[in-house]
């Protein structure tokens, strides 16, 4: 069984003009980072933040973690999270594990 999610993932803009946003689906996702497949690609070493909803307790939180691409191949990009606040990384990590426990 694959859980897959949508993320957006906001590039910061080079230019001083406005960012680009790509919208994909996760394959792999950890408390340090995740695989997004997507029609488009950002260049290894873009910074990013990426940005998805985690139900936890009943609540929605909407996370936006600051990132950077780490690779990109394929049909799709590997992002590291850079700067995950306290709150973050406690739904990341109960995310995860219940996903590993959905799994079986």
């Amino acid at each position: 069984m694959r859980i897959q999610f949508r993320v957006r993932v906001a590039v910061a803009a080079r230019d001083g003009g406005k960012g680009d946003v790509i919208e994909g689906q996760v394959a792999n996702l950890s408390t340090g980072g995740l695989y997004v497949m997507a029609d488009r690609k950002l260049p290894a070493g873009s910074p990013c933040q990426v940005s998805f909803g985690v139900h936890d307790n009943g609540h929605l939180h909407e996370l936006t973690i600051p990132s950077r691409v780490a690779h990109a191949q394929g049909d799709g990009m590997g992002i590291q999270f850079m700067e995950v606040s306290g709150l973050a990384r406690a739904l990341l990590s109960r995310l995860v594990n219940r996903i590993l426990y959905e799994r079986g």
